[in-house]
């Protein structure tokens, strides 16, 4: 009686050694916080040891199962050490996750960050501070709203319209490099 080979697969620790950069990068790219993303990843890479010594399936495709294990962590809304809740918008983390699994190429991603950093550069000093404001102190739309006196829908609204104009400028970039 033959046997067939096993289908060769990495094992769970050698995927988050091979794509720790992606990893990091994409972890980065939700929560905006370097420390933050370490805790995260660090989290991520306890739970894949654990499923890993367990042994209970066989995960063919290390990357994309680690990278669901980060937008898990980060939709349930991560809690950083220091006890602060890390909130993530629910559309912000989709594009994110659909932008990385898009692009399978590190050089890719680079050339798509390169190409977000120049459009920021032209976006209004305004809207970058109400950027920076959700994403990276991870202020509530309530909270930026007391700030600029400005109800929180009409917040959501505008930073979903930068969004959308930072995404196409990327595309349009993008496009006309290559």
């Amino acid at each position: 009686m033959d046997h067939l080979p096993a289908p060769k697969v990495r094992s769970l620790t050698q995927g988050l050694l091979q794509y720790r950069g992606m990893l990091y990068g994409f972890i980065y790219s939700l929560v905006r916080d370097v420390v933050i993303a370490e805790e995260v990843f660090q989290e991520v890479a306890l739970i894949a040891m654990e499923k890993e010594r367990k042994g209970d399936e066989v995960i063919r495709e290390p990357a994309k199962w680690l990278k669901e294990v980060v937008r898990r962590i980060v939709h349930a809304g991560y809690r950083a050490r220091n006890g602060r809740m890390v909130p993530v918008d629910p559309n912000y983390l989709e594009q994110v996750v659909q932008t990385f699994a898009e692009e399978a190429s590190v050089d890719q991603q680079q050339d798509r960050l390169s190409a977000l950093g120049n459009c920021l550069e032209h976006v209004s000093e305004a809207n970058r501070d109400l950027l920076r404001r959700r994403y990276v102190a991870g202020a509530s739309y309530d909270e930026i709203g007391r700030d600029l006196r400005r109800t929180p829908g009409a917040l959501r609204v505008l930073v979903h319209r930068v969004q959308r104009q930072l995404a196409d400028c990327v595309e349009h970039r993008l496009a006309a490099e290559g």
